[in-house]
Parts: structure tokens; C-alpha cells; sequence
């Protein structure tokens, strides 16, 4: 409906008029000819307003002009005045709607070429204020999440921070070689680690968008990396006590990827998959290979998704809520995933039946024979 003509004609027969020279153009237009019935035709968005000069002459004018105050900064309405030869020197309240839209006078008798002509036109030019508008409600979403990540990295880096800190403290009063000197050195170190990886992630993230993160290919067994990445992460799911369910038997997979990329892939997916499941909840890795290409399923029977969070999964500082509660990190995991997979010319997908009913994501990517020979992604640029 942003393309919808509004036409306000004061007599039955003028509307009748306009409805047979609009009649074929593929124009979605509405005839208004009931002075009653204007509040009701202006609720709905108009793209352009095409008024008989009769209309400005009457207290609906009034209505016309207040629409017109009442429009976002991006806005004015392409008006299209139908009027007798030099309606413009008695009309003078056409200088009013010139300061809230885009006023074209069309004498009568109208010739129809002019009419749509003009028309075209006006769409044209609407339709140009649509996309400044879907660019500043980019923009403002942009701040707003700008706004929203700063006091969140914030957060992130302060909590290893503070351990980092502490630690520090402690050292000082014991014994170099002491056990618990070592377990203190230990933390520092693994919580710098955690730093390292968070601000590795938004630079991948940076470099991913800016198109210069380059892979190094090489060949690999993807159940390999896989095998690799489970063991990697076993402590952290005996630690919550979480089944790790993981199927990958059967001959090598050979594919000419980036295993370090790959294994950062696989980690953040089983991470996320534990973080969203309960104490004792289940994780199950599934790899199969058909139609050319290899498919790795991680299901997990968890907080699951709704339908708004399926949509925005993977954009950049999205955070999906299970029971009203953000589960920590800057909500970027899964979108250095995205990227990542796509540098390796694969698809990554999110599933859920809904809230409570857990979620699983497939990773899709392609074996050699219909891999790309040199993925331009590949090079920095």
C-alpha cells in the first residue's frame, strides 16, 4: 500500500472521471469523494495525493493540510492539484501545502498521457523518500546498537579484568612456587585468554564485513576438525554435566577449507548449544554427506527460539532471550559463524519448533568437486 494514489474529487462525476483516466495504469488508487470520509482515507500510507481544486476550498482543506504537517522529516507527499486555467493565482492557500509537500498544478481538461505522466513522476520521487527513509531507520538502528554494545564490551572485559586484577593482588603476598601461586598465575592467564578471544571475535567480525579477512585453505578431514573440536570442549560439557552425543563415523570427508576457521565455527556452535541448555541437558552432533556436500547438524534440547529470533540470529549484537534472560557475551558468536561459512562458499541455518523446544544448526558446505576453484573471498581486498 506505499504505492496507493489517493484521489479526493468533490463530485461523483469528477471521480468517476478520475477512475476512468487512472483505469489500466496498474496504479493502486482509492476515489474519495465524501468530505466524511476523508479522516478515514488519510489513515493509510499515501504515496501520491491527487486533489480536484474544488476540495481546497472547503473545511476539509483544513484535514489536507494537518495530514500533511503531521509527516515525518523524510516525508512530503507529492500533491497533484486538478484545477481551471490559472487556478494558481486565486488558490493561494497552494503556498501552505508547498512548505509540507511536493505541489504539481495540472490544468483541466486533463489529458490523460498527462496525468499518468505526472503520476509517474510523483512515484518516482516517493519512491526515492522510501529508501532515505529505510536508510535513516538503518542508521538509527546502527546507533542504537552502537549504543547498546559499548557498555557491553565494557562488561565483558571488566569481568576478567577484575580477576585479572585480583590475582595480580594476591601474587604478591605469596610464595612464588606455592600452589596457590600457580593457581593464581593460571587464572590470569585464562582470563586473558578470554579477553584475547572476545577481542579477536570483533575484529574477525570487522574484517568479515570489510571483506580482508583472508582463509588459508588446506586439505582437511572435516571429521577430523570436528573430532578435534569435541574434544576440545569435553571438560566444559562434563563440567555442567551435559550429554554430548556425537556421530561421526564412516571414511574422511576431504575438503580444501581453513581448519583453524572451521574449528572457531564448530567451538562457537557446541559453546552456544551448552549455553543455552540446561545442567544435564543433551547436545547431539550429527555429519552426513549427500548431493555433493557435507552437513553438520548440533541439535540441542534447550531454551529454543521463537520466530523473531530465527529471523535475526545472526545479525551482528543480536542477543536471543530464553525466559526474559540474556545469557551473556556481545551476541556475535553467531554471526562470526555466518561469515566464516560463507567464506567457505557453505550455508548456516537456525531451527526451532519455538520457546522450550531446543534448536539446531546445520552447517552446509561443499565438497571438492563442487567447491569453487578460488573463492574471491579468499584474498583480502
Amino acid at each position: 500500500m506505499y504505492e496507493r494514489v489517493l484521489v479526493l474529487a468533490t463530485s461523483r462525476g469528477d471521480g468517476e472521471l478520475c477512475r476512468r483516466l487512472l483505469e489500466g495504469t496498474g496504479f493502486v488508487n482509492e476515489i474519495c469523494t465524501e468530505v466524511a470520509a476523508l479522516p478515514a482515507a488519510l489513515e493509510h500510507p499515501i504515496a501520491v495525493l491527487v486533489v480536484t481544486e474544488e476540495w481546497l476550498e472547503t473545511p476539509a482543506a483544513a484535514c489536507i493540510q494537518d495530514y500533511l504537517a503531521e509527516q515525518p522529516a523524510w516525508s512530503a507527499v507529492p500533491v497533484i492539484v486538478l484545477g481551471v486555467q490559472h487556478a494558481m493565482q486565486h488558490l493561494v492557500a497552494l503556498e501552505d501545502y508547498h512548505a509540507r509537500g511536493c505541489v504539481t498544478l495540472l490544468e483541466r481538461p486533463i489529458h490523460r498521457s498527462t496525468l499518468i505522466g505526472t503520476l509517474r513522476l510523483a512515484l518516482q520521487g516517493r519512491r526515492q523518500q522510501y529508501r532515505i527513509r529505510d536508510l535513516l531507520t538503518e542508521r538509527a538502528e546502527g546507533d542504537r546498537r552502537r549504543d547498546q554494545l559499548l557498555p557491553r564490551i565494557g562488561h565483558e572485559l571488566r569481568n576478567p579484568l577484575a580477576v585479572i586484577l585480583i590475582s595480580a593482588d594476591v601474587l604478591e603476598t605469596l610464595p612464588p612456587d606455592g600452589e596457590r601461586a600457580r593457581y593464581f598465575r593460571g587464572a590470569i592467564g585464562a582470563q586473558a585468554r578470554q579477553m584475547t578471544r572476545l577481542l579477536d571475535d570483533i575484529s574477525d567480525v570487522s574484517r568479515i564485513n570489510r571483506r580482508k579477512l583472508a582463509l588459508e585453505r588446506e586439505p582437511i578431514d572435516l571429521r577430523q576438525v570436528l573430532q578435534d573440536v569435541v574434544t576440545q570442549l569435553a571438560e566444559h560439557f562434563e563440567t555442567r554435566r551435559q550429554r554430548l552425543d556425537v556421530e561421526l563415523r564412516g571414511p574422511r570427508i576431504p575438503l580444501l577449507a581453513d581448519p583453524t576457521r572451521l574449528h572457531q565455527v564448530f567451538a562457537s556452535l557446541l559453546t552456544n548449544a551448552s549455553r543455552y541448555s540446561p545442567e544435564g541437558g543433551e547436545i547431539r552432533v550429527r555429519l552426513d554427506t549427500g548431493d555433493g556436500s557435507a552437513s553438520v547438524s548440533i541439535r540441542d534440547n534447550g531454551a529454543g527460539l521463537c520466530e523473531e529470533a530465527l529471523e535475526h540470529i545472526f545479525e551482528p549484537f543480536y542477543q536471543a532471550k530464553a525466559d526474559g534472560t540474556v545469557h551473556g557475551g556481545l551476541g556475535i558468536g553467531l554471526t562470526l559463524a555466518d561469515g566464516l561459512v560463507k567464506l567457505h562458499a557453505g550455508t548456516i541455518t537456525a531451527h526451532s519448533a519455538g520457546p522450550g523446544c531446543g534448536s539446531e544448526f546445520v552447517v552446509t558446505l561443499p565438497l571438492p568437486s563442487r567447491a569453487p576453484a578460488a573463492a574471491g573471498a579468499d584474498r583480502p581486498r
